[in-house]
């Protein structure tokens, strides 16, 4: 465990250029490697890659009641900044609806509430939108399929973590048939 609250300005340093295409449905992502190639260390002086994975994969290990050391980064990619933007020529607002492929995915919060407007991580079984705060993590089986739901202002960055290692045999059973928009409009963002 432990905050993650130190690693937000050590990004903030990193957040204006290098950003690419790295996977199939975004547009603008950044792999956290390229801040462990420039040397930037969390505030103990450790990889701040490492740092983060061990402290997340900490967290997944004790929910899913798995070794933390058997989780492993899905490919060099791992973890990856997501930048979501309507001040970008063309804008990336979401992502459309898909699942990972992994094994588990973590998301970790790291723009303020106030810097964006929309946003959130609709899970389809669940009809629900997951609206992180700054600092908090969204943990889910990679096979549930899922959405990044448009920002209508601003921008949203997350680092995000395909992982392997665990399989919680969690299956996703729901269905497109009778996807209703409203559902993304079922919002809870959890505090504490």
């Amino acid at each position: 465990g432990g905050s993650c609250s130190h690693f937000f300005p050590l990004f903030r340093r990193f957040r204006r250029s290098g950003w690419r295409k790295l996977y199939t449905y975004t547009k603008m992502d950044l792999p956290m490697q390229d801040l462990a190639n420039a040397g930037v260390t969390d505030g103990e002086g450790r990889n701040i890659k490492e740092s983060l994975m061990r402290r997340i994969c900490s967290v997944i290990g004790s929910y899913y009641g798995c070794s933390a050391s058997a989780l492993r980064p899905r490919t060099w990619k791992e973890p990856h900044f997501l930048k979501y933007s309507t001040d970008v020529a063309p804008p990336h607002c979401g992502v459309e609806m898909h699942y990972d492929g992994c094994n588990i995915t973590w998301n970790l919060m790291l723009s303020d509430e106030t810097d964006y407007d929309g946003g959130g991580t609709y899970i389809r079984c669940l009809r629900k939108t997951v609206k992180l705060l700054q600092g908090q993590v969204l943990i889910h089986p990679g096979e549930l399929f899922h959405k990044g739901v448009d920002i209508t202002r601003g921008t949203r960055y997350l680092a995000v973590c395909f992982v392997d290692g665990h399989d919680p045999e969690i299956q996703d059973l729901s269905s497109g048939k009778g996807n209703h928009e409203l559902w993304e409009k079922n919002t809870v963002t959890y505090f504490g």
